[in-house]
């Protein structure tokens, strides 16, 4: 960061803007990884899944399997943030992301599907590295603020994806 782009007190002079795209990012990442929800048993059973209890059991496997892949490689991607930019962090995640998220259509099986799911966990870490760019990033007196808008964006898109598929 140059000197003409940061304020006085150290922050991004741009961080409405970082703010609009994060949220925006955010939004769009959630709705994609919660879109399948309401028709992923019927997804499942067409996999190859038989009787209600199988279908039932691989569908929850392969919903939670992306959010516990996140959950363990969130780590990670904090640190390479740290290291190589949060900025490349959030391109790496939606390059990432769109390319599982494209290939979600092809898998034949239910273990691929399992396995794609896995990959997009973790492949993400859009919304976690978006929260801390913002928090970085943002005037402290206008940081809660800018927070409680950018998890609006993440809970809006939690919500409006089920309702989408």
């Amino acid at each position: 960061m140059t000197p003409n782009e940061t304020g006085q007190s150290g922050f991004n002079i741009h961080w409405r803007r970082n703010l609009a795209v994060c949220f925006a990012g955010s939004f769009s990442t959630l709705i994609a990884m919660t879109l399948l929800l309401p028709f992923l048993p019927l997804y499942v059973e067409q996999l190859g899944a038989e009787g209600h209890a199988a279908i039932v059991q691989w569908s929850g496997i392969a919903y939670g399997a992306t959010f516990f892949a996140a959950a363990l490689v969130a780590p990670l991607w904090g640190r390479l943030g740290d290291r190589y930019g949060r900025k490349l962090m959030l391109v790496r995640a939606s390059f990432g992301m769109a390319i599982c998220m494209s290939l979600t259509g092809m898998v034949q099986s239910v273990w691929q599907l399992v396995l794609l799911r896995l990959l997009i966990g973790f492949a993400g870490g859009y919304s976690s590295g978006s929260t801390i760019l913002v928090a970085m990033q943002t005037p402290k007196e206008r940081s809660g603020w800018a927070l409680g808008v950018l998890a609006a964006g993440i809970t809006a898109g939690s919500l409006v994806g089920p309702l989408l598929g």
